[in-house]
Parts: C-alpha cells; sequence; structure tokens
C-alpha cells in the first residue's frame, strides 16, 4: 500500500475557487477503501509581502475561517503562512517532496476532475515502480505538443478545446468505459494538473532552490526528465487514457466575489521569468550531476 500526499498550494484570490474544488473532490475519496492511504496537504498562503493586508478590507482571519471549513471532514495536513516563508506554489512543492510519502499528487485549485480519477490514479500506480508520472487526460490544450496526453475522444479537436464553454462541467459527468495506462516516448505534464509522481522521480529530478517562490518546475522537471533517460535513467511518464481533466476557465470563476476587498502585491510574473532566464544553467548542473554520479 503506497502513502499519498495530494498536494495543493491556495492564495486568497484563489479561496473561492478553491472552495468549489474541494466540495466536488471530498466525492472522490468516496472511492477509495481501506487499503488506500490518502492524505491531503494543503497551504493557505498569507504572506503579507504578497497580499497587502494592511490596504484591504478583508483580514486573514476571514479567509482562515473559510478555510479550515471547507477543510472539514478531509485527512490532511493544513499549512497557514501567516509570515514570509513561502512565497509561492514552488516552493511548497520543493518542501513536501522531502516527505515521507511514496507518491504525490500536485493539484491547482483551478482544476476538475471526475469523482473516480484519483482512484484509477492510484490503481495505475500500484502497478508501477521507480521514478515515474502519471498524468490524466486532457481536453486539447494550446498547441500539439499537448497530444500525447489528449483524451482519446478528443484528439481533432481545435486547439485551446478546454476554454469551451461546457468543458469544465462535463469533466464531472463523463462516463469512463474503459480507462488504460499507457507508456508515451516523450515527457510532457503540468505539475498541478493532478498529475501523481513517484517519491523517486523527485528524488531523482528535485525542484531547484533557485525558483524560489514561483517558477517553471514543471519544465525543468520535463527537460531533466529527457536528461535523465538520455543517461540511461528509466524514468517514465504513463497517461491514463479514458478520463480527462480540465481547467475552471469560467471568469465569473476565476474572479472572486470579494477581489475589489483584497489588495495583492503582483510578483507572479516576474518569478516566472526568472526561473526560465536561469533554466539552461539549472539543466546544465543537472546533467553534469548525473555524469557525476556515473563516474
Amino acid at each position: 500500500m503506497k502513502k499519498t500526499l495530494v498536494v495543493t498550494h491556495v492564495m486568497p484570490l484563489e479561496l473561492e475557487m478553491f472552495e468549489r474544488f474541494i466540495s466536488y473532490y471530498k466525492e472522490g475519496f468516496k472511492y477509495l477503501d481501506s487499503n488506500d492511504d490518502v492524505t491531503m496537504y494543503v497551504t493557505l498562503n498569507l504572506n503579507p509581502k504578497l497580499t497587502d493586508w494592511e490596504n484591504s478590507e478583508l483580514k486573514p482571519q476571514w479567509f482562515i475561517n473559510k478555510f479550515t471549513k471547507a477543510m472539514e471532514g478531509v485527512r490532511s495536513y493544513i499549512q497557514i503562512v501567516v509570515d514570509d516563508s513561502v512565497w509561492g506554489t514552488t516552493q511548497q512543492k520543493e518542501q513536501v517532496i522531502k516527505l515521507d510519502y511514496d507518491q504525490f499528487i500536485f493539484v491547482d485549485p483551478d482544476i476538475s476532475i471526475h469523482q473516480q480519477q484519483l482512484k484509477l490514479q492510484l490503481i495505475a500506480a500500484e502497478q508501477l515502480s521507480g521514478p515515474f508520472v502519471i498524468s490524466p487526460n486532457i481536453p486539447r490544450w494550446w498547441d500539439s505538443s499537448w497530444d500525447p496526453i489528449v483524451h482519446p475522444n478528443f484528439k481533432n479537436e481545435e486547439f485551446g478545446q478546454f476554454r469551451k464553454s461546457g468543458i469544465w462541467e462535463n469533466t464531472f459527468t463523463q462516463t469512463p468505459n474503459e480507462v488504460t495506462l499507457q507508456l508515451l516516448n516523450v515527457f510532457k505534464f503540468g505539475c498541478g494538473m493532478h498529475t501523481l509522481y513517484s517519491k523517486e522521480f523527485w528524488d531523482l529530478i528535485g525542484i531547484p532552490k533557485e525558483f524560489g517562490g514561483y517558477g517553471s518546475e514543471d519544465t525543468y522537471a520535463m527537460f531533466a526528465s529527457q536528461i535523465a533517460r538520455k543517461n540511461g535513467i528509466d524514468v517514465r511518464q504513463y497517461v491514463l487514457d479514458g478520463l480527462y481533466i480540465s481547467e475552471d476557465r469560467n471568469e465569473e470563476h476565476r474572479e472572486p466575489s470579494y477581489s475589489s476587498k483584497l489588495k495583492v502585491f503582483d510578483l507572479k510574473m516576474d518569478g516566472k521569468k526568472y526561473s526560465n532566464d536561469i533554466m539552461g544553467d539549472i539543466l546544465q548542473k543537472f546533467s553534469d550531476s548525473l555524469l557525476n554520479k556515473q563516474m
């Protein structure tokens, strides 16, 4: 029986979205049995250098109350950040992958998930060992590079299908008639798309501290996986064909009802750009580390 940690990071402006997410994610727990060891690790990030609490009408306790209520009944480790110790989801992941769990599922609060998705990924993971990734299907995303994990029924849809009205709602009502585990010959995954990673995967790949609070850890992990494979390491990505997740693109959902009562400091894009700027050096360092281990 593998110990699984489901990891989510929530910013104040994402709280209503997270409340929706956790309300239907709880339905997935009903498919688990005594052999399933699943815990959630959820961070509510109230860092005062990211949210301007002094000039916000709503204060941290309001978010804490709503957050803890939403998490009632969930087996979980709750992290509520009220200082500047955590700056974003990348830093959260970098810390979490060191914990004593066999596998991790990273999921963003704007992802929609069928109630059987969790159980089916756990069943698939029981068959595997070593450094691996299991991605769910997705609707057709931005470009053809995502096609290896697109749901079989959506291969001929236009790009950007995930933005279409109804896709988010249909995620919950789809019927998973036949679900199969397929080995891919490429690496393509979004870190927070309810992607499952073995402990051995992150022990091998790691998440660079240099990325700071918010960076491109998924891009890094994909390139690093390719480098590892070229060095003879059996790192693999699978896709669970037959059941898709999607992203909530409803603008009414993405704009919280309380947005006018909250002031934030926008540092997110700067972090993403910085991680991309140093990507080449970080990947070279990873490649060198593999060569040194082989010597």
